[in-house]
């Protein structure tokens, strides 16, 4: 049976919290709070898939709501968010129980937990991973939702791919800071060097690397760029919308995608050569509706993709399907924002 690494450590804290939780809210739990957090619990313990997470992390979700103040509920929403690769959600669900709780006797854990979770937000910044979600299991790295007509889609990948090596190198139970820290460590094995500096003159891809993935329950290695997971349209999350987009002083594009969407297969490329074209001038993100559901009701999201230009904090404007590079500049330019 597939399960997190950290599944045991949940397990084993959501039910000592869920016995100890009570006091710090006492009555102000309703009945149908404290179901929606046993619900989560309960799919936790029986965890099959990367999908049972995220529906654990949407009933934890659901019992803040009802409870408000339950800090051992955004305990817990930290810990699975944190599982499912949305580091910012997790960091402050953990200063939200940090707040509630005052001085707890695992503050200091809780802070240095924090402080990790920041550092993996930085890597995902650096490294970009547009078009895709990735969660650490105990067998591998799940390639939750790779977006059709992504690079790293391009390269071979598939929704649902288990990645087990990298050059060789396992990455069968680790953690997804040290997975991004894997991705961008360069080939050191000779006989590897050899092999793949073929491949790369005979395709023309630069840095090649070797990835091991289980696909339909088949073991295959896919060659392919050490930058395919690279990307200047780098992902977001909706905890993080105002810091990366409202604050920003620089112009932001925010484009609202989903997996299953045609016309964002299409448009994907082309969003990519204008965070190229246009780097340090403007910055380009993209937000998973399917994940994100609270920022796209927010702008009244009707189809998809929705591209939004934001200037100084305010939507100065916005385009819904699918647009060409010349369509895109075309809102740059009124915005008198030009390429070098």
């Amino acid at each position: 049976m597939v399960v997190s690494f950290l599944r045991n450590l949940l397990i084993l804290i959501i039910n000592l919290l869920l016995f100890f939780s009570y006091g710090f809210c006492g009555d102000a739990i309703s009945n149908e709070a404290r179901e929606h957090f046993i619900k989560g619990k309960k799919l936790v313990e029986s965890a099959l898939s990367p999908l049972n997470f995220v529906e654990a992390e949407e009933e934890f979700e659901k019992a803040i709501e009802l409870a408000p103040d339950w800090a051992e509920a955004y305990y817990n929403l930290a810990l699975i968010s944190a599982e499912i690769g949305k580091p910012v959600k997790a960091i402050r669900s953990f200063e939200r129980y940090l707040e509630i709780t005052k001085n707890p006797a695992d503050k200091s854990e809780v802070l240095l937990e924090i402080s990790r979770l920041k550092k993996i937000r930085e890597t995902k910044r650096r490294i970009g991973l547009s078009g895709i979600s990735i969660v650490a299991m105990q067998d591998g790295i799940y390639l939750m939702n790779v977006l059709p007509g992504s690079k790293i889609e391009k390269a071979g990948f598939k929704s649902g791919d288990k990645i087990i090596e990298v050059n060789k190198r396992s990455s069968v139970g680790i953690k997804l800071e040290d997975f991004y820290r894997l991705i961008e460590t360069p080939l050191e094995d000779p006989r590897l060097q050899g092999r793949f500096s073929i491949y790369g003159k005979r395709t023309g891809i630069e840095n090649v690397v070797g990835i091991t993935i289980i696909r339909g329950g088949r073991q295959q290695v896919i060659p392919t760029s050490l930058d395919v997971f690279k990307s200047n349209v780098y992902e977001i999350e909706e905890d993080e919308f105002e810091d990366v987009v409202i604050k920003n002083s620089m112009p932001i594009f925010v484009v609202f995608w989903a997996d299953w969407c045609s016309f964002c297969i299409k448009f994907t490329p082309v969003m990519e050569q204008i965070a190229e074209k246009y780097k340090g001038k403007v910055g380009v993100v993209s937000i998973n509706i399917q994940n994100n559901k609270k920022i796209y009701e927010r702008f009244r999201i009707q189809a998809i993709p929705t591209t939004i230009l934001f200037k100084e904090g305010k939507q100065v404007s916005s385009v819904t399907g699918y647009k060409n590079e010349a369509d895109i500049e075309k809102l740059l330019t009124n915005q008198s924002i030009k390429e070098d």
